[in-house]
């Protein structure tokens, strides 16, 4: 296996080796329920080192471009069915396993129930989502003829892509937006809801001392970008509104528009911010009065959407055109170092919105910002004529 030290795979290996040093050094929580003692520093810090390094190491290939062996190659993904049902095993049976040790809340069967449907779907429609889009790299020979486990592959990369087809744009755009808007008026933080943290004094919640350990730098730079980045939010879902009430606003897919390819590049950035300050909001809560591990988690954190930032920010200063952007194949491996940030923080979402935190408008904010960012992407670059391979 030829191996190159290119950016993509030295930032997952990064990502990959910084999750195995956090697992390494947190320790099992004596005090924890029996599930909880392995499985919590396990879907903290281990599932996502796996997925990282698995990631780099055999996902993460190199293809010359144009055949001209005196070009650079260029980081592009292989075959990431195996990548992305290794992450349903691991973020999905954890979820059995503690359902099965806690069991529902007395008279709350019903809505624990639901807790659980919708977490499974969330996180297979993500999947599915994430495989479509890195996949569309290597489809020209992928489904020929195979046989054993190389068949098998195929027939859950088409139940992937199946399923990403059921999310059209237009529908995930919708609910995206209600979700976001939502939040308004359900509790987001420690004030009643979203629309009283926005006309009060609040914190934002993953600025509070007791995820950042009451470090004032960490705090203040939370509290402010939780702040900013909620309004554009908030700014962007009406956006998405008023778009889908304009059908000749929408771009065919050939030829995206620069406004809609910039909505594209926002919203993407703001699920990425979303679902890095709430996963990082989860670790510092866990690792309270523990100031070296908040600096490092801050380090992380700051890292996880400054690097996409970043990114836009060298292509658009490099003249491309909006079109360019939107279809640059060195970005898709940005999908991998989120996948588990977004499923991490899709099996927590309980303790959000059950009786411990009691933080449902943060929930559908997040969800929401998840959905708004697939809409956006997907009607600039899926062929609605091609959803299902032949």
């Amino acid at each position: 296996m030829r191996f190159s030290y290119s950016m993509p795979r030295i930032a997952l290996l990064i990502f990959g080796v910084a999750y195995f040093a956090l697992w390494a050094w947190h320790p099992i929580g004596s005090d924890a329920d029996d599930a909880f003692r392995v499985l919590g520093p396990a879907m903290n810090y281990l599932f996502p080192a796996v997925f990282y390094c698995l990631a780099a190491v055999f996902f993460l290939t190199d293809r010359q471009a144009g055949g001209d062996p005196a070009r650079k190659t260029r980081p592009t993904l292989g075959d990431s069915t195996s990548l992305f049902a290794v992450a349903a095993v691991l973020y999905l049976l954890p979820l059995l396993v503690v359902i099965e040790s806690e069991g529902p809340k007395e008279g709350g069967r019903i809505r624990f129930a639901l807790y659980v449907l919708l977490e499974v779907c969330f996180i297979l429609l993500c999947l599915s989502f994430a495989y479509e889009q890195t996949s569309s790299l290597a489809k020209g020979n992928y489904w020929g003829e195979a046989q054993g486990l190389v068949k098998l592959r195929q027939r859950i990369g088409r139940w992937f892509l199946r399923a990403a087809g059921w999310l059209h744009p237009g529908m995930l755009l919708g609910i995206g937006a209600i979700l976001v808007l939502a939040s308004l008026l359900l509790p987001i933080t420690g004030a009643p809801t979203g629309l009283t943290f926005l006309l009060g004094k609040e914190s934002w919640i993953t600025s509070i001392s007791e995820v950042t350990g009451g470090i004032g730098p960490i705090q203040s730079t939370k509290a402010f970008f939780g702040r900013a980045v909620y309004m554009i939010s908030l700014g962007l879902a009406a956006t998405a509104v008023i778009f889908m009430f304009r059908r000749e606003s929408r771009p065919p897919i050939s030829r995206p528009s620069r406004l809609w390819t910039g909505l594209t590049g926002l919203s993407s950035f703001l699920a990425i911010y979303s679902a890095a300050d709430l996963n990082f909001g989860w670790l510092g809560l866990y690792t309270e009065n523990r100031d070296v591990q908040h600096w490092v988690l801050f380090c992380l954190w700051l890292t996880m959407w400054l690097l996409p930032l970043a990114l836009w920010v060298w292509l658009s200063l490099g003249s491309r055109a909006a079109s360019e952007i939107s279809r640059m194949s060195g970005l898709y491996w940005l999908i991998l170092v989120f996948l588990p940030v977004v499923l991490y923080d899709v099996v927590m979402v309980p303790a959000l919105v059950g009786t411990f935190l009691n933080l449902t408008g943060l929930a559908s904010y997040v969800a929401g910002l998840q959905f708004l960012c697939w809409g956006f992407v997907r009607s600039i670059t899926v062929n609605p004529n091609n959803l299902t391979p032949q």
